[in-house]
């Protein structure tokens, strides 16, 4: 009678979920490791300084890193404690194609207002995040919480909303800007000062001039509809009406100026069409026209205004370690008298390349943000284009990463295939353990060498193989063990 030494296996379905959570648990910890000895030795090293593009209201441009300020050139410059700065208006050019074909999330799909009223009304715009959809405002009492009802292009309503009475309304992002942002206009949401800049992506934008008298043109709110028509709405009245209908503009901004800061402050829009730009007042009124350059109707603008009717357009694209401002000085009839470029290193701009594989050194995760989440996140950014373009940056981003964590895959599943013929595995578990350990990389080593209990390896008499002693014969030769040796100790029922 022989001796049965078989030892029980596990289902591998059973072990792979433990070592699935052997591996998470292992790259939570490796991960909280490696960031927490980042940051101790980006603690001890001299802060990184970063770079912004500033205008001065003269057209001048210059470069701040901290309170230094120097021209594009690299020569100091000096920077007044009221020193004016050039207001710009964003003009989005030409839609490209949608980042995802699905609504945008809640927080890109709601914008809070409010009317002159005392006690005031709460009014919340509406979208539901589709590209050919609709919108609406929705106000409640500030005191009672009641809803007060509906505004849409048909006017204020108790009830709804309802189809014959939602504005046509586009509400994905684009290029970086959420619908709510670059689709609606208000005066709503800040103090206007020339004086203070305020800063977007490393450049500083649009303040406007001293703006502080209640209820001047802050109560209107501006749509921009999918039909070519811009929708002024009065919260204080409660109406709607079309402030510019029939222009097939490209993008809208509502610019608020003055000669000076003691000036009563007037508001117009800019509108914004395949070749030029319209100045509108707020009835729709155009008042002027500019021309836009060619090589530029195809980006967006940044779009400020000099002295005697000159314009100064910026456009901006991502570089290895910052970004590339273009630089364009118009004359009152279009025409371009000057052009520059300033590279600045802005934090934004500024992404752990190599760092990442030690971060998570996952081939799985990596594969699925490069390919997948990095090229979403492009147009949240900058403009990127097609999916193409965007997976293009990201690869020639990240291909340090990329390229650490495949090899590293790569070496760990052929250890594990290896390990696998030492241990006499199946067929099917040569092919499974390699794919797990290449997909799932360090982490998933680990968890394949600790989610089970390894047989003792022992030379076999008939054959000399190295062989695993967890069966009764030789998987080499398929000899038959021999039975260890009685030591006279032993019970046979």
């Amino acid at each position: 009678m022989r001796l049965d030494i078989a030892m029980n296996r596990k289902p591998l379905l059973r072990s792979v979920l433990l070592a699935v959570t052997l591996a998470t648990g292992f790259g939570v910890a490796w991960a909280v490791v490696v960031i927490w000895i980042d940051t101790c030795v980006r603690s001890v090293l001299p802060a990184e300084k970063y770079e912004t593009l500033t205008i001065k209201a003269d057209g001048m441009p210059v470069i701040r890193t901290g309170w230094e300020y120097k021209d594009l050139s690299g020569r100091p410059v000096e920077v007044k404690n009221d020193e004016r700065w050039l207001n710009s208006w964003a003009l989005l050019g030409p839609a490209g194609t949608p980042r995802w074909p699905v609504p945008e999330p809640w927080t890109y799909r709601l914008a809070p207002f409010s009317d002159n009223g005392r006690p005031p009304t709460y009014w919340y715009f509406v979208c539901d995040g589709k590209m050919n959809g609709s919108a609406y405002l929705v106000g409640y009492d500030s005191e009672s919480k009641e809803r007060i009802g509906i505004i849409g292009p048909a006017g204020f309503r108790k009830t709804g909303p309802s189809p014959d009475n939602v504005f046509s309304f586009d509400g994905t992002s684009r290029d970086g800007m959420p619908a709510i942002n670059s689709r609606i206009h208000s005066l709503q949401g800040g103090y206007y000062a020339a004086h203070i800049p305020t800063w977007y992506g490393g450049r500083q934008v649009a303040a406007g001039y001293a703006f502080v008298s209640a209820g001047q043109l802050v109560g209107q709110v501006y749509v921009e509809s999918n039909n070519d028509t811009v929708y002024e709405i009065d919260l204080d009245s409660r109406t709607v009406r079309k402030a510019i209908s029939g222009v097939p503009y490209l993008s809208t901004e509502l610019k608020v100026g003055a000669k000076d800061p003691q000036s009563v402050p007037s508001a117009s829009l800019l509108l914004r069409t395949n070749e030029e730009v319209l100045y509108t007042d707020v009835h729709g009124h155009i008042s002027r026209r500019t021309r836009i350059p060619p090589e530029l109707r195809n980006t967006n603008l940044y779009w400020g205004e000099l002295p005697d009717d000159k314009i100064l357009i910026e456009t901006m694209e991502p570089v290895e370690g910052g970004l590339r401002y273009k630089l364009y000085w118009l004359n009152a009839t279009g025409q371009v008298e000057r052009q520059d470029e300033a590279v600045v290193h802005t934090a934004a701009a500024s992404k752990p390349r190599v760092l990442l594989s030690l971060y998570l050194p996952v081939p799985l995760f990596v594969d699925l943000f490069v390919i997948a989440v990095e090229p979403a996140e492009w147009p949240n950014s900058l403009p990127a284009g097609t999916y193409g373009e965007a997976l293009a940056k990201s690869v020639a981003t990240y291909w340090p990463t990329f390229l650490i964590v495949h090899i590293l895959g790569a070496v760990l599943a052929w250890l594990c295939y290896r390990r696998q013929i030492l241990y006499a595995a199946s067929q099917r578990e040569k092919i499974i353990w390699p794919i797990f350990v290449f997909l799932g990389g360090l982490p998933a080593w680990i968890g394949y060498r600790y989610c089970r209990t390894w047989p003792i390896l022992e030379r076999c008499p008939d054959c000399s193989a190295l062989v695993p002693q967890n069966d009764t014969v030789c998987p080499a030769c398929r000899g038959e063990f021999p039975l260890p040796a009685l030591k006279g100790t032993e019970v046979i029922a």
